[in-house]
């Protein structure tokens, strides 16, 4: 019983460490509040199988500021949500990325390669610098999740105990005073 308990823990532990965070930068850059960061994969036979399925993935970041209060909730001063679509080519069996800000996807052989260049380095622009108030706490929330993009809304709704992810989602936060 012992051994089974350890076995399912370790899986346990495996699964969530399917995205990791690299790099986590707040900036203020020409008066706009900016995240950097960049997303590795760690699971890559997961996705790759995803991907070999015929799945459409998408990686999709949600980055928020909230304006910490002590008797009140949070309040939200400013947020983002990017989605990168991430695919494989039937044809060429090459891997291609679409990022929102390029006109041309990217496309490669070599899916740890193309994940590098495509999500290696995201900048995600938040709003302006000045909606934040000197003297005050705040807190920035980070997720990201690796998810099939591809599914139809009435089968997420008719099976809305599923999980679409290909891997788990992962969260961040950074406190800060300003």
């Amino acid at each position: 019983m012992l051994a089974l308990v350890l076995t399912l823990a370790q899986a346990g532990t495996a699964l969530a460490q399917g995205l990791d965070l690299d790099n986590f930068v707040l900036d203020n850059q020409e008066g706009r509040i900016t995240v950097r960061f960049g997303v590795r994969v760690l699971a890559l036979d997961e996705l790759e199988q995803a991907l070999s399925d015929g799945s459409s993935v998408g990686l999709v970041c949600k980055a928020f500021v909230y304006r910490k209060r002590t008797l009140w909730p949070d309040s939200e001063i400013a947020g983002t949500k990017l989605v990168s679509l991430l695919r494989k080519r039937g044809l060429d069996q090459d891997f291609e990325a679409v990022l929102p800000d390029e006109k041309e996807p990217l496309r490669d052989r070599d899916l740890p390669v193309l994940l590098e260049k495509a999500w290696g380095e995201i900048n995600l622009d938040l709003g302006l610098w000045d909606t934040l108030e000197p003297g005050s706490k705040y807190s920035l929330q980070l997720e990201i999740s690796l998810t099939r993009v591809d599914v139809p809304v009435w089968l997420r709704y008719m099976v809305f105990f599923w999980s679409w992810d290909v891997l788990p989602s992962t969260g961040y936060r950074l406190d800060f005073d300003y």
